[in-house]
């Protein structure tokens, strides 16, 4: 079984300038009002733009979803997730194993005109994708503001 969701927003900023953002775990919950916290495992406060180093390919990343009670629950049990695909300026994806299941967030990129279409795709899998998506899948699906 298969839950998704796929959204597309203009950006009146260029791709560098989204990926700049994008790429910096600390402004996730400033951009995405269904994250509460979005960590490099092992590198707190080491990534960003002026810092020692951006996010890598194979990074552990630990996401916070903002439901309160879920949310907390999902902290305390879940297993990091990993950044799979990352292209500079272009493609953001992170992964998370889940009983039964797992789920991937995409971003990607397109420069248009004087901006940037963001896409997002959220996808859960599994046998257990249905209930997953119930309690957390669409929380972090959310409508892109």
């Amino acid at each position: 079984m298969s839950m998704s969701r796929t959204q597309t927003r203009f950006l009146a900023a260029s791709p560098e300038q989204v990926w700049d953002v994008l790429s910096t775990p600390s402004l996730w919950p400033a951009f995405a009002d269904d994250v509460q916290s979005f960590t490099v495992v092992g590198a707190e406060g080491l990534v960003g733009p002026g810092a020692a180093r951006r996010l890598r390919l194979g990074d552990e990343v630990k996401v916070l979803p903002s439901a309160r009670v879920r949310g907390s629950i999902h902290g305390l049990t879940a297993p990091p997730a990993t950044i799979t695909a990352l292209e500079t300026d272009a493609v953001l994806e992170w992964t998370q194993a889940q009983p039964g299941g797992g789920t991937a967030q995409r971003y990607e990129l397109t420069p248009q005109g004087s901006g940037t279409l963001m896409t997002r795709r959220t996808e859960s899998t599994g046998p257990l994708a249905a209930a997953w998506w119930a309690s957390l899948g669409g929380p972090l699906s959310h409508d892109l503001s």
